[in-house]
This record gives C-alpha cells, structure tokens and sequence, in this order.
C-alpha cells in the first residue's frame, strides 16, 4: 500500500516526558531547558530536518508561555518571550531585527531555530547578522541509528499507552499501572514499554491487552467503530474515545495513506499495520473495505485542534479539457487559495482526445480549506469535474 508519512502525530508528542535524551542533543538541551538563566535574553538553536529541534523548542515555549511563530510571518512584537521558528527561511530580515532588539529591550527572550548555524545564514542585513553571529547557539547534532530506533520505540510505545487507555475507556476502567505490569508476561513480553511499543507498532492489538488483563471483549465492541468514524467535534462523545492526531513533526508511528490523503474536518480512522504503526484513512476509503474482516486493527482516531495549523495530504481527481491553458487555470487556483501540489498525473483517456484526467495530491490546512479549492476549481472552463479521490 502507497503511504504518505504523516509529520505528524499523536498529542504528547511535543512533550518533556517524551525529548529522548542522548549525546547528539544533551548539550542543546541542557542549554535550552537552563532558561531563564540563558547568557543573553536570545537564543539560536540549530540542527537539521528531523533533529528534534521543534520539539526540544516547543518544550521550552511551554515553559516560558512563549508566542510562536514562523519567521516567514513575524507580527508587530509584544512584551513576551518569543519562538521564531526555521529562521534560515527568513525575508523580511528587519521584522527579525526589530523583534530581537524588542526582547531585549524589553528583558524578554527569544529563541530562534535553523537547520544551520547563523554563521552559514547570509544574511544580508548588516545589524541583523552581527545580532545572531554573536547570539549563543545550541546545535543538535544528526542522530545514529541507535538513537533513531530509541525514539522510534518510544514514539510507538507512547502511541500503544494511548490505544490501550482509550479502550479501557470504552469499558469504563482507569488504566492502572499493577494490572498493566501484570498482563505483560502473559503476552510474551519482559516489560511495559516492549508490549506498549508492540501495540504501536502494530505487532499487538490493543485488545490483546485487555484480553490479557481478563477484560472480555465482544466482538461487536471490535466492529463497533468500523466504518462509523469518529465525530469532528469535541462535543462528540465519541471523541473523547479516540487517539488524538494532530499536525507535529517527527512522528513516526502514523502515516497516512497516500491513495487519499486525509485532512482535518473529514472523519477518519486507523488500521494498525504490522511493524509499522497506524495508518490513517478517511472514514469513505474504499480500501478500508479490505479490513472489514479484521475490526481488531480498527482504531478509533480524532483530529486535535493542534493540527489545525499544519498542511495535510488531500487527493483529488478532475477532468480536464484538452486545451490550451487548461492545466494552467488549474494550478493558478491551487496557488491562489494557499495550497501546494504535492504530486500531479496528467492521463489520456483512451480513445477520448477531448479530455484528461488529473490526479493531484494537494497539502491543504483542513477540509474547509480543500473544499474552496474545490469550489475554485469548479468555476474554471476547462475544469469539466473535480471530487475527492476514494482510492
């Protein structure tokens, strides 16, 4: 099955419990989390795609009420801390400028991530470069394998206690640690964290669990939630049920599928894939038809308001006619309403020379920002359909 890495994931994921600690990052944070005794009100963290670097950030804007924002849209400042996120991605250098002079004017902080040090930034503001080549920096540097598989364990086991808590749940039972620890051996497993890890994965079912506890699981409380979805609204009592997703870099036990996308507003579920997590689908994929035999790797799911500010993978399908300018009227209503094309497939339809089928993978925010896409799409000539794709 083709899938889409979701950069994103559960809601602890921005944590302290969480940061895995090792010798790439120790330093950093150590650094970081030393706040508010920093050398000077500003800060530079720096590490590549992937590092941690958000989340070690993150971290510190919880504990210091920061405002966070991307440099690309840095407002009119306020006395507060500051979070500046991916700096290295900065054009209105004065908008920075004006912010670090700001925090220190004001004894505030501001930390600032980039993927490369500020030595390697060009910036071609004079007063803004001698700023951040003498602002303290704090670098992460690129993860072993033995630290990716640690954080991988972890972010799976974290997404197996969260499975297993909302289950019980549904059977109206607190998750307690002793009943926990006891169910372990009875699953083949040494400890707590393997068997979580274990269900993240996929390798267990979170009922295999409950099971093991002595808990009797009908199986119509497997099929319960098949084909059904969780509600979008919080008022939903079904969402309080649920594993929250939302929108955070770095996740590793959730994907999405590729054959759709899927976008905060529309219904979604899980299925658990052996070895490699959850896999996300809209509640109306038709290759969801394929698990309606197997409700144990169903797993009930309900976007967080947190992903609300990140981009999503949403696939859609439009026939085209075959004329020129088409294609362009198509991109230029993607682009307009703030979208990006992600993939895009032009097909011939056999023995049709009027028309063409376009398949785009979007990124959108959310269903509402999809369906003006969409809307936008339909008021083109030379777009004669356009739907969400089904798989």
């Amino acid at each position: 099955m083709s899938q889409y890495a979701l950069p994103l994931p559960h809601a602890p994921h921005y944590t302290e419990e969480n940061f895995l600690i090792a010798p790439c990052n120790d330093i950093a944070w150590r650094m970081v989390t030393s706040w508010p005794q920093w050398q000077s009100h500003a800060l530079i963290l720096a590490g590549c795609p992937g590092s941690g670097k958000s989340h070690l950030s993150h971290i510190w804007a919880a504990k210091s009420g920061a405002t966070i924002v991307a440099a690309t849209a840095i407002p009119e400042p306020t006395n507060a801390n500051w979070l500046v996120e991916d700096i290295e991605t900065l054009t209105d250098y004065r908008s920075l400028l004006h912010l670090y002079n700001f925090t220190r004017e004001n004894k505030s902080s501001l930390l600032m991530t980039s993927s490369v040090p500020a030595a390697q930034l060009n910036i071609p503001l004079a007063d803004l470069s001698s700023r951040l080549l003498a602002t303290q920096l704090a670098t992460i540097d690129a993860a072993d394998d033995a630290v990716l598989a640690a954080a991988m364990r972890k972010q799976f086991a974290g997404l197996g206690r969260e499975i297993v808590e909302k289950l019980l749940a549904k059977q109206n039972k607190p998750m307690v640690a002793k009943e926990i620890a006891a169910a372990v051996p009875r699953l083949g497993h040494k400890n707590v964290d393997d068997t979580m890890a274990a269900i993240g994965r996929g390798d267990l079912s979170g009922y295999d669990m409950l099971k093991a506890m002595g808990l009797t699981v009908e199986a119509s409380q497997m099929r319960e939630s098949r084909r059904k979805g969780t509600g979008t609204k919080k008022s939903d009592p079904a969402h309080a049920a649920s594993v929250p997703v939302r929108g955070l870099s770095g996740n590793m036990a959730f994907t999405i599928s590729k054959e759709t996308g899927a976008v905060p507003g529309e219904r979604i579920v899980g299925i658990t894939m052996p070895g490699e997590g959850v896999t996300i689908y809209p509640i109306f994929a038709r290759a969801l038809e394929q698990f309606d035999s197997q409700p144990e790797r169903w797993i009930d799911l309900a976007w967080d308001s947190a992903a609300s500010d990140q981009k999503f993978p949403a696939r859609i399908n439009i026939v085209l006619l075959n004329e020129i300018g088409a294609l362009a009227q198509v991109t230029q209503v993607i682009g307009d309403q703030g979208g990006n094309i992600d993939e895009l497939q032009m097909m011939a339809r056999q023995g049709v020379r009027d028309f063409f089928d376009l398949d785009i993978l979007l990124e959108v925010h959310d269903a509402r920002h999809l369906n003006d896409i969409i809307a936008g799409l339909r008021t083109k000539n030379a777009v004669s359909a356009v739907s969400r794709a089904t798989g």
